[in-house]
This record gives C-alpha cells, sequence and structure tokens, in this order.
C-alpha cells in the first residue's frame, strides 16, 4: 500500500467522526428554535445551515467509506473526489453563513471547518491514489 492510500484510509477514517459530528450539529440547530422577532435572512438562516450540516454529514460518511474501500483498490473509488469536493464546498457555505451571523454557530464553526478540511484533504489523497495507480 503506497503512502497516498495509507493517508487516504487514515483521512477517510477521521472524515466518518467529522460526518458523524456534522450530523449531531444539523439535529442541534433543527432542533434551537429560532430567536423571537425574526424575520428574513435570520429566521431562514439556521434552517439553511442544518440542512447544509445535514448533506454535509451525509457526503462526508458516504466519501469516507468510499475512501476505505478505494484505498485497497484505488480504481474503486469512483466518483469519491467529487463527493469530497461537494462536502467541502458546504461546509465553506456553512462557514461563510456562520461568520455572518454568528448566532449560527455560537462561535467558530469547527465543524464545518473540519468538513472542509477534511473534504479537501480526501479528495486530493483519492486524486493521488488513483494517479499513481495511471502511471
Amino acid at each position: 500500500m503506497s503512502a497516498n492510500c495509507k493517508m487516504l484510509k487514515i483521512m477517510s477514517l477521521i472524515q466518518i467522526l467529522v460526518g458523524v459530528g456534522a450530523a449531531m450539529l444539523a439535529f442541534i440547530t433543527f432542533t434551537t428554535p429560532p430567536a423571537e422577532g425574526a424575520s428574513g435572512f435570520s429566521a431562514m438562516a439556521p434552517v439553511v445551515v442544518g440542512f447544509a450540516y445535514a448533506i454535509s454529514a451525509l457526503l462526508s460518511i458516504s466519501a469516507a467509506f468510499a475512501g476505505i474501500r478505494g484505498a485497497n483498490r484505488p480504481r474503486a473509488l469512483g466518483h469519491h473526489d467529487a463527493v469530497c469536493v461537494i462536502a467541502a464546498i458546504l461546509g465553506l457555505v456553512i462557514c461563510v453563513m456562520s461568520f455572518v451571523d454568528p448566532s449560527l454557530a455560537h462561535g467558530i464553526p469547527f465543524a464545518a471547518l473540519a468538513v472542509t478540511f477534511f473534504g479537501a484533504a480526501g479528495a486530493h489523497y483519492g486524486h493521488a491514489a488513483t494517479k499513481e495507480i495511471q502511471l
């Protein structure tokens, strides 16, 4: 197993934990009532962030399982890179929305930053592993 495949497996294992954390934050975001008197963006932002957390959690977990399987057989990665990139983009959307309205993340959105980082890292190592096979 090459170094890129080992790193892909490690990143994928961590990505499972990140996906579970994002799923828990999606649940918390959905169950938190909106602020009284909120209208417009402030009223709709928690719902958007909750959906983004839920979708990024599903994408992170599915990319993690594909990465674990693909670390042993890089030909089986399929659309792993695209799924990782989409999860990373959703993490960036959550980060931007949290910085626009700080009450959404109650500070720094660590789970969204982790989804972004491990999504980008998973896509990088998945791409590197498939490149090794093509050589």
